[in-house]
């Protein structure tokens, strides 16, 4: 009589099947039973094959001839056993780190990924310190869909490889880790020149924003910023570009640095403003005139009257529309002299060009013009034509007597 043998499916123990020896093994759980998301499997029958599905390797293996006796009686359980053998192998998962695609910063990029495998305990190659971006701060959402304050405690609520069905390092659905970053708070202000005439250390104005938004100062403009009297300058005091530029307008100077910085603030206070400064100086006035009559108190032929104004900062350079040849007069010299507050001359020049070139804005000058009568050219003349001096004279004469009739 046949014996009767007993076979299992170790997974740990799955099922049992009994059989006569030589007979064909069947058991109850079929392939279509054994698959497990996140694994692939073999079966290895009790001839120590391996075959890739269970079907094969019962087909493969019968019951065997075992002598299944205890104590010379014959009985209905098997001394030993024929195992089959499922062994399961996790799939290789993918886990990422990638910044939102509607990030300020990376937007769209890949900081890091890995490969584990299923249930495996996730490792990324990234930390909070290498997702510190200054001027911003960040959220990490993980695979779970929950949002969190830092990637470690995101990685800590996600710990796991999942078990998705995967060929290869190829993952159908990979874990994402994905970073949004948010723009921090920042401020500006518009300051005056704590050593200034105006308002010193006060503040003008302020805006807010957050990291690289534009700057501008609501309802301020340089026309409002102008004052009787006085010229301005603004200067970006910032120490995220610093710049020795002493800009002639607001709008030029925050032209220059248009962006908020990117300090690392906390709510809605800014621990470092940027800070544009208005530095107003008084202005100095110069006068150019002209004199009407010579040194020798004759009137200048073909007399025009000149007499300009102009002003600007103490210590800048004095400008005015008038040229040296529109004072040029055909058979006159001319000298420039500068006369202080109390009308004395400080010093005469020949040409306005070297008269202005030699004087600042810094206390109010008064540029003055005078045209003596061929200063130069009548001192040679007396030596070589003196004839023509004193008949010169007798017609200055003769033009006096008929004034005086």
């Amino acid at each position: 009589m046949a014996h009767i043998q007993q076979q299992r499916l170790r997974v740990p123990y799955k099922d049992a099947a009994g059989g006569r020896t030589g007979g064909a093994i069947s058991f109850s759980t079929a392939d279509s039973s054994l698959p497990k998301s996140g694994y692939t499997y073999t079966v290895t029958g009790p001839d120590n094959i391996t075959y890739s599905n269970l079907s094969s390797a019962v087909a493969a293996n019968s019951f065997d001839n075992t002598d299944n006796k205890v104590a010379g009686v014959q009985t209905s359980s098997d001394t030993s056993y024929q195992y089959f053998t499922v062994n399961y192998t996790p799939a290789t998962q993918t886990t990422s780190l990638v910044v939102d695609s509607n990030s300020p910063v990376k937007a769209g990029s890949v900081l890091a990924s890995s490969l584990g495998a299923t249930s495996a305990t996730i490792s990324l190659p990234y930390t909070d310190a290498s997702l510190s971006t200054a001027g911003y701060s960040y959220v990490v959402k993980g695979p779970n869909g929950s949002n969190y304050s830092t990637l470690s405690s995101a990685v800590a609520a996600n710990s796991l490889y999942d078990a998705t069905n995967n060929t290869g390092t190829t993952d159908s659905s990979a874990q994402v880790f994905t970073v949004s970053y948010v723009a921090q708070y920042q401020a500006a202000a518009l300051r005056y020149d704590a050593s200034g005439p105006i308002s010193a250390g006060s503040t003008k104005a302020t805006a807010s924003g957050t990291t690289g938004g534009t700057i501008a100062f609501a309802g301020v403009t340089d026309s409002n910023l102008a004052s009787a009297g006085y010229t301005y300058t603004v200067k970006y005091m910032g120490t995220d570009a610093p710049d020795s530029t002493a800009y002639t307008t607001l709008s030029s100077a925050v032209a220059a640095h248009p962006r908020y910085d990117a300090t690392a603030n906390s709510g809605s206070s800014d621990a470092s403003s940027q800070v544009f400064q208005i530095t107003y100086k008084t202005n100095q006035y110069a006068s150019l005139f002209t004199d009407s009559t010579d040194t020798s108190s004759n009137s200048v032929l073909s007399y025009s009257a000149i007499n300009e104004t102009t002003n600007g900062p103490a210590s800048s350079a004095i400008s005015f529309s008038t040229t040296d040849s529109q004072l040029a007069r055909s058979g006159y010299s001319y000298v420039v002299q500068v006369l202080n507050s109390a009308g004395s001359v400080i010093n005469s020049y020949t040409t306005l060009t070297s008269a202005v070139a030699a004087q600042k804005y810094d206390i109010p000058q008064m540029q003055r013009m005078q045209r003596p009568t061929l200063k130069c050219n009548v001192s040679r003349l007396f030596m070589h034509h003196k004839r023509l001096i004193l008949r010169t004279t007798t017609m200055m004469k003769t033009v006096k007597r008929l004034r005086q009739r």
